[in-house]
């Protein structure tokens, strides 16, 4: 049989790290129309192969981590952790998808690994969907960022969240988290002040209110 390396680099050929065995690829299709249907496949470098990675349960995925696979708890996939290639926390960090927490190699960022699922993203108060990055994807809060100490499946929050008027913190089935303060949260004068974005609405029925609303009281 072929050599580990002479496996991986012939399309048509797919090396499996668990077994160290070779075998002939899934994908044969000789043109990327064809290729291109199939959704376990897909073409690269004028060649269909096999996509990595296209575990439908946990267990197989997770023995597959020599081949940079892991399971996504967030959408339920087997998924290539494109993390893993990078090998110093400098790196690491200047790539949106990953973080380096420094008990572990680079690994996928917790709120980018809900990848294109928009919704939940957005229903999941340490994220927000970011459409300043090209493409758009999701991305810690400012409020995560700056109070997250550790994220799923131990979520923790620093003492910090509670003192930053911007910030509040809250508990999920994932564990705490610190999410961005609405004005409706600050009950105060002294909270709603601190925060540029709020103002102290002191008409019949005070409240802090978003400065975008408009302080006029109804006639």
């Amino acid at each position: 049989g072929k050599s580990k390396a002479d496996c991986i680099a012939d399309p048509k050929c797919v090396h499996n790290c668990t077994s160290d065995v070779c075998r002939d690829s899934r994908c044969q299709y000789t043109n990327m129309a064809d290729c291109s249907i199939d959704s376990s496949c897909e073409w690269m470098n004028g060649a269909c192969s096999e996509k990595p990675c296209t575990y439908t349960t946990q267990q197989p995925c997770d023995a597959a981590g020599c081949d940079n696979c892991k399971w996504n708890t967030n959408n339920q996939q087997c998924e290539e952790d494109k993390c893993k290639v990078h090998d110093n926390a400098n790196d690491c960090n200047q790539d949106p998808l990953c973080v380096w927490d420094g008990m572990t190699p680079c690994v996928t960022d917790y709120c980018p690994s809900y990848g294109n699922d928009l919704v939940g993203c957005d229903h999941d108060p340490r994220c927000h969907w970011n459409t300043t990055t090209m493409p758009a994807s999701c991305q810690p809060t400012e409020c995560t960022v700056a109070h997250n100490t550790k994220y799923p499946p131990t979520s923790t929050v620093a003492d910090t969240c509670t003192s930053d008027p911007d910030c509040k913190k809250g508990t999920d089935a994932k564990g705490d988290y610190c999410e961005t303060a609405k004005c409706s949260d600050l009950l105060t004068n002294c909270e709603c002040s601190k925060n540029p974005d709020c103002y102290w609405d002191s008409t019949t029925d005070p409240k802090c209110t978003d400065v975008h609303v408009s302080a006029c009281p109804d006639l």
